[in-house]
C-alpha cells in the first residue's frame, strides 16, 4: 500500500515539473497511509518549499485543474523507462528497499522525498492500472 502511494507520488512530482516548470526539487512530497482492519487508507500531499517564486502554494494550486491530466500522464509513464528491461525486472519484496526505479523513471531529488528514494516500485502502480 505504502508502495503505491509513494510511486504515485515520485511520478507526479515528475510531471507537476515537466508540465508547470515547477523545479522538482522546489516540490515536496507527505505520504499519508494507513492499514487498519484489513483497509488501507492513503493519500499525497504535494507542496512547494522553496523560497521565491517556486516557493508559493498558490502556484501549485494554479495547476490543480491540470490534476487529472497530471494524473493520467503518471498511470501511463509508470509503464515505461528509459532503462526498461533491466529496471522493470526488479521485483520489490518484503523487506527490499526498492522495485523498478532507478533515476530514469522515478528517482527524485533528495530534497524532494522524506523517505530518502526508498519504497519505490513501478511494477506496484502498473498491476492496479485497468
Amino acid at each position: 500500500g505504502f508502495v503505491w502511494w509513494h510511486t504515485l507520488s515520485h511520478l507526479l512530482i515528475r510531471i507537476i515539473s515537466e508540465e508547470s516548470g515547477y523545479s522538482s526539487s522546489a516540490i515536496r512530497e507527505r505520504i499519508y497511509f494507513k492499514y487498519e482492519g484489513g483497509k488501507i487508507n492513503g493519500g499525497i500531499l504535494l507542496y512547494a518549499a522553496q523560497p521565491g517564486a517556486e516557493g508559493t502554494l498558490g502556484g501549485l494550486i494554479a495547476l490543480l485543474s491540470h490534476f487529472e491530466s497530471f494524473l493520467n500522464t503518471a498511470f501511463e509513464k509508470s509503464a515505461m523507462c528509459s532503462a526498461d528491461p533491466l529496471c522493470t525486472e526488479d521485483i520489490f519484496k518484503h523487506k527490499d528497499i526498492n522495485g523498478a526505479c532507478c533515476f530514469g523513471c522515478l528517482m527524485n531529488s533528495e530534497t524532494s522525498c522524506e523517505h530518502r528514494n526508498m519504497w519505490l516500485d513501478r511494477n506496484v502502480l502498473k498491476k492496479s492500472l485497468p
